[in-house]
């Protein structure tokens, strides 16, 4: 059965509870942390010396959270931030949540965010989606794509597999999204933007 991975939007932070004492070391040198809900993350080796020095156990709840690090108003990267929350979580927050849940991707310069789908798919209410920019738009598909990638790659290799995807899996992966945006009319286009 393949894992599950707990899937993170930018600094918005997810209460977890720990399934076992401390990560598992995978074959590709990253690290497997899994969760009661069994779902997991992937760590590299400097991030899970970071989550151990937490000092967490099984059954703690650890706040996780991938947050934007920034050059100007552009995100250049994510790294992981670990706490232990003040208080135990509640059972909302420690849920498994839906499958197909709508992700917020990081704002943009234009102030708005782009929502890589419409619906949940389990009829409950999606959030609305957002107008952006081509430019915006296509970058932020070309990072999630990048991300799903590498994310991947990271599961599949922990099950064993070798799977490697190029720029051409992300490019094609971004187009699809950018046509499906642009199928909801979720782009707009303002002239002379791109100078």
């Amino acid at each position: 059965m393949p894992l599950e991975q707990v899937q993170f939007q930018v600094n918005i932070p997810q209460v977890l509870r720990l399934k076992y004492d401390e990560p598992k070391p995978c074959k590709n040198g990253s690290s497997m942390l899994s969760f009661d809900d069994d779902r997991v993350i992937f760590l590299e080796e400097q991030e899970a010396q970071q989550f151990a020095r937490l000092g967490a156990r099984r059954g703690d709840a650890v706040e996780f959270a991938r947050q934007a690090v920034m050059n100007g108003k552009r995100i250049v990267k994510t790294q992981w931030s670990f706490s232990k929350p003040a208080t135990k979580p509640a059972p909302a927050q420690a849920a498994k949540p839906e499958t197909g849940a709508v992700q917020r991707v990081p704002e943009r310069n234009n102030g708005q965010s782009i929502t890589p789908a419409a619906g949940n798919g389990n009829g409950h209410a999606a959030v609305p989606p957002m107008q952006a920019q081509f430019g915006d738009a296509m970058q932020e598909f070309l990072i999630l794509a990048g991300r799903a990638t590498r994310n991947a790659e990271l599961a599949l290799g922990a099950d064993g597999a070798s799977i490697r995807f190029d720029s051409r899996d992300i490019a094609a992966t971004a187009t699809s999204m950018f046509i499906e945006a642009g199928k909801h009319g979720w782009l707009t286009w303002r002239p002379g933007a791109a100078r």
